[in-house]
């Protein structure tokens, strides 16, 4: 007969390597902590070194794992570009990738500066594409069909960045890179080497 499961083992992550980005403090900082919980190797990323040095030593104290500071200003595709190749020279694979990192900029419509404009499309946009992109070696190198490797990505914080918030997953089987657009349809999720791939409008309201 087959043994059931332990509880504690049921959403165990034990063996994974995870990169975390904006994982300092706030959303990051609590994924990161909950992967570190269940089982896995944690590294996170900021633009503030010594705050991401001070989580990273709290957290791998706190929950007797590891968690390892790869601070970088990923605003910049330098940045993006030093930490995809500090975090490949310590892996040989990565499992999990949540592009947390976020930027806002407050102010009303008819002031908005372009600095402020690019400021969040670099940090929002452009810094999840590029690091997924650059981070894709590391990804396949974990993918295999049945325990796919995860790149998420999650806006949603402060009231004035909602008109910005979306949610996306990419799932890398080791069958081609490009993302597939599904409706959460389960025949869909079953048909696609890449399985999910949406962006979700904000409910009037939210």
């Amino acid at each position: 007969m087959k043994q059931a499961p332990k509880f504690d083992d049921l959403f165990s992550i034990r063996g994974k390597v995870a990169l975390v980005t904006g994982g300092s403090r706030g959303l990051g900082e609590m994924i990161a902590a909950g992967f570190l919980a269940a089982g896995a190797k944690v590294y996170i990323s900021s633009r503030k070194a010594a705050s991401c040095d001070e989580t990273a030593k709290r957290l791998s104290e706190a929950y007797g794992g590891t968690c390892i500071a790869l601070p970088a200003d990923l605003s910049k595709m330098d940045g993006v570009q030093s930490l995809a190749d500090r975090i490949a020279a310590l892996e040989p694979r990565l499992d999990i990738l949540v592009n947390n990192a976020g930027a806002a900029w407050g102010e009303k419509l008819e002031n908005f500066p372009e600095a402020g404009w690019d400021k969040v499309m670099d940090t929002n946009v452009k810094a999840v594409f590029f690091l997924t992109q650059k981070l894709l070696p590391l990804l396949r190198a974990s993918a295999a069909t049945g325990t796919p490797s995860r790149d998420q990505h999650r806006l949603d914080r402060r009231p004035e960045e909602r008109d910005l918030r979306h949610f996306f997953v990419w799932r890398l089987e080791g069958r081609g890179p490009s993302p597939d657009p599904l409706h959460g349809r389960a025949s869909d999720r079953r048909a696609h080497p890449v399985q999910r791939h949406c962006a979700r409008p904000v409910p009037p309201g939210c």
